[in-house]
């Protein structure tokens, strides 16, 4: 502690030297300062301790340090200059004044190891600040790294998200239409089983019918009957099997476009040719209009379409005989040119009883013979009987009986078909289309005529329309 106390008493008396030494001087550098800049004003003080140091140096003993020193650590700029310049007391030691005392020298001794160490400890403290800014930039630097790896990162995520939602809409709809595609497939294979089998038992059936007998024994179906042959029993069962599927479009095809038909008082059969996709077919649709109740009409429609006629071959092997028939039948048509043209019917019926209408379904098959061998009509028909509304039906026919008028509506389609046999197949098919036309609109005369013949037998008075 003594030694401390007389180190900072030594260091008050040579500054007090110093400060009266310098006064004196004549080459006593002039450094600005500026204000509030430490930095400058402490390269400032360092200048100053290092031209005192070179001042007194000259007198220090040989091992003192050098005259000219330069701080270590510094930037040039800020590089303190060589003192070179001689101090004024070496002058006037060479001009024979005498020198300090030991004890001034001491003290210059002293200070001069004390600025030592305060140069050492600032060059100390910048190599510090050195490596520690070192550190920062280095650290610095990676996290600049990791946040433009992390900014490409969310950039490609970002645009990988927008891609993601039209990618999955694209693939839902690819999935929808793939599903489509596999019902559309499935739908056409089970068609074109179903027409594989039908066209097999015709074929066979026309090959049965061809080797039993010829063409001129076939006569009229009302004094002739045929049994059945393993092959046409086949060929019921199928069309029993497709009733309830064409059930099912009762409404669509008596609608068409859920739009219904303005009954009249008699009904007509004009088949229009239509085609759909590569098929070509003929549809007639119409109603007509009843003046018998609803109960009465059903009455008649059920007893006229379920019996057999005399000479047709019935089939039995079908369930709910009550509701359903199976027949088969030859008829024989005569041309305007004066032929004769034979033909064999294959038809099964079946009836729908429902809370407000009765429903008629029936599937048919008519061969052509002789001239029009390998000619095929296929066809399917619907029968709807139910209650008319209020502003259906024409007040004639409201007051042809008592109660609501019935309103029967009659769909037919039938599309033409021909196998291999028979010449000149096209104007043989337009022919063979003529007469199931012809054929069809003189069956449903006779089907209207007789069950306005019942409806009249139960009772009731039918319009002139109807009579005819």
């Amino acid at each position: 502690m003594e030694e401390k106390a007389d180190a900072e008493e030594g260091d008050a008396a040579f500054l007090a030297e110093v400060l009266g030494f310098l006064g004196d001087c004549d080459h006593q550098a002039q450094v600005p300062t500026t204000g509030g800049d430490s930095l400058l004003l402490e390269n400032h003080l360092l200048h100053t301790e290092t031209e005192t140091e070179a001042l007194f140096s000259s007198f220090s003993a040989p091992s003192a340090p050098s005259a000219s020193v330069q701080e270590p650590g510094a930037s040039s700029c800020n590089a303190a200059p060589a003192v070179t310049t001689k101090p004024p007391i070496i002058a006037r030691e060479a001009s024979g004044e005498s020198p300090l005392s030991d004890k001034a020298e001491r003290r210059r001794a002293v200070w001069n190891a004390q600025a030592a160490k305060r140069r050492a400890r600032y060059r100390q403290q910048l190599k510090a600040e050195w490596q520690l800014l070192r550190q920062q930039e280095s650290e610095l630097s990676m996290e600049l790294s990791d946040l433009q790896k992390a900014q490409a990162q969310s950039k490609v995520l970002r645009r990988s998200s927008l891609a993601l939602p039209a990618w999955r809409v694209i693939t839902a709809l690819q999935r929808e239409k793939r599903r489509e595609a596999e019902t559309q497939h499935e739908g056409l294979r089970a068609t074109v089983a179903s027409q594989a089998m039908v066209i097999q038992q015709m074929k066979g059936l026309l090959q049965q019918m061809l080797a039993v007998a010829a063409p001129e024994h076939f006569i009229s179906r009302e004094k002739h009957t045929v049994g059945l042959e393993s092959h046409e029993i086949a060929l019921f069962e199928a069309f029993v099997r497709e009733l309830e599927p064409l059930y099912a479009q009762t409404d669509e095809v008596t609608h068409p476009h859920g739009m219904k038909i303005e009954p009249t008082t008699f009904m007509t059969y004009k088949p229009i040719c239509k085609r759909q996709k590569d098929t070509m077919y003929y549809e007639s649709v119409d109603a007509m209009c009843l003046p018998f109740d609803f109960q009465r009409a059903c009455r008649a429609a059920s007893k006229l379409l379920l019996s057999v006629p005399e000479g047709c071959q019935r089939f039995d092997g079908v369930n709910d005989l009550e509701n359903k028939v199976a027949v088969k039948y030859l008829t024989k048509h005569r041309l305007d040119s004066g032929e004769t043209a034979l033909m064999v019917t294959y038809c099964v019926t079946k009836m729908y009883w429902e809370a407000e209408r009765l429903v008629f379904v029936w599937r048919g098959l008519t061969e052509g013979q002789g001239a029009f061998a390998g000619m095929h009509s296929n066809e399917t028909g619907w029968l709807v009987v139910r209650p008319s509304t209020v502003k259906e039906c024409k007040p004639s026919v409201k007051q042809g009986g008592a109660g609501a008028p019935t309103v029967l509506e009659n769909c037919v389609r039938f599309v033409p078909m021909h196998f291999g046999g028979a010449s000149n197949c096209d104007v043989a098919a337009d022919r063979f289309a003529e007469i199931i036309a012809k054929t069809g609109e003189k069956e449903l005369g006779e089907v209207t005529q007789m069950l306005a013949k019942l409806l009249v037998d139960a009772g009731g008075a039918i319009p002139a329309e109807m009579a005819r």
